[in-house]
């Protein structure tokens, strides 16, 4: 298990490894033919046929694709001891740099100890082509530290906050940079990437999921099983934080700051409308009361005594406008 942050490496993969194996998804796997010449002739698992091989006679892991993939691959390459290569075809999670691999359960995501990838290779021009709808979702995993730090501000030590401010500072860097990020360019991806590697390195240091887990994503949790179809994570976390200015009652220059932003990035979650949100945030905030520590959301008592319900018509009311 790897326990150093990964090799970060721009551009395609060099022929290093002797006995390579492949953990791919379907659509995922025309990068490796498009750009790994070396690599073609090896067989492509899915990760529920990997279990099914003799992955002892391999000395290096590639995970080819996005988070779930990637997340599969951290936790074989730490049973069966391989040295990882992660090739990540889409920026819409951070899950190519952490040590540890999600997983639900009981309604939430829990994490496994993994250890990290030896190598991240990171293929601009690849990633060009695919949709930069894609790349953009991870913002919301960024801005989340706007609505989580404001629960791990209320239970974090004195000597632990400064490290929330220097967080913030993340989200003050999307909000400055936004003329960059509607480029939809290599420079908007560089960015995404270092603002990604840099909110890692960040939680490593305060050893807590706390201030990037909060009551945006918990709204997340429980709202998914409600919705019809498939989101990306990211754009779901967008919408958490949306509830989570209500929630947590947020000024209104931050909140209109944020649906700015919003606006301006993506389709505003028209996906809310869809559900009932009412009921949801009322499930929200039984399960917050349930769930009190410093990693789990605060949004309890304390915020639904001072919260209407009826607050949340004004996000209807934006995600009917476009």
């Amino acid at each position: 298990m790897n326990l150093k942050f990964p090799e970060i490496r721009y551009g395609t993969v060099k022929h290093t490894a002797e006995h390579p194996v492949i953990i791919s998804s379907k659509s995922a796997s025309k990068y490796i033919f498009d750009k790994l010449d070396f690599l073609k002739s090896q067989i492509i698992y899915e990760p529920s046929e990997l279990s099914r091989i003799d992955v002892g006679k391999y000395d290096t892991l590639y995970a080819i694709g996005g988070g779930a993939i990637i997340d599969q691959a951290k936790i074989i390459s730490k049973e069966r001891n391989m040295r990882l290569v992660i090739i990540p075809t889409i920026m819409a999670t951070d899950a190519c740099f952490t040590n540890v691999a999600a997983f639900r359960e009981n309604g939430s995501v829990e994490y496994i100890d993994t250890g990290f990838a030896d190598e991240v290779v990171i293929d601009i021009d690849y990633l060009l082509t695919v949709p930069f709808q894609y790349h953009l979702s991870s913002i919301g995993d960024i801005l989340a530290i706007q609505s989580s730090s404001k629960d791990y501000m209320t239970v974090s030590p004195l000597t632990k906050q400064h490290l929330v401010r220097i967080s913030l500072s993340l989200v003050k860097e999307v909000y400055a940079c936004r003329d960059i990020l509607l480029k939809r360019n290599s420079e908007t991806l560089e960015l995404l990437i270092d603002l990604l590697i840099t909110k890692v390195q960040l939680g490593l240091t305060l050893q807590s999921p706390g201030l990037e887990e909060g009551t945006e994503h918990f709204f997340v949790y429980i709202i998914e099983k409600y919705l019809k179809q498939h989101y990306l994570h990211g754009d779901l976390v967008l919408a958490g934080i949306l509830v989570s200015s209500v929630l947590q009652n947020w000024d209104k220059h931050e909140s209109q700051e944020l649906m700015y932003l919003i606006s301006q990035i993506q389709k505003n979650p028209t996906f809310l409308a869809d559900v009932n949100l009412e009921g949801v945030v009322e499930e929200l905030l039984a399960y917050c009361s349930q769930n009190r520590s410093i990693n789990s959301m605060l949004c309890n008592e304390r915020y639904s005594k001072v919260i209407e319900i009826e607050k949340l018509s004004w996000i209807k009311e934006f995600i009917s406008e476009k």
